[in-house]
């Protein structure tokens, strides 16, 4: 599953720079919907089914 990321600067806990990476909103939205639809989806079947299919 790849999301796309949008690079940033942040700061590490001790202060140093580093640069932080946050994924992409849109992109991280319509994966979660695709996997809640195939979830529901299979939501009727055999549990041995759901998890293999």
């Amino acid at each position: 599953m790849f999301l796309g990321f949008t690079h940033i600067c942040g700061k590490s806990r001790r202060g140093s720079f580093l640069l932080a990476r946050k994924s992409r909103r849109d992109r991280l939205r319509r994966k979660l919907q695709d996997v809640k639809e195939e979830l529901r989806r299979r939501m009727h079947q055999p549990i041995h089914a759901q998890g293999y299919g």
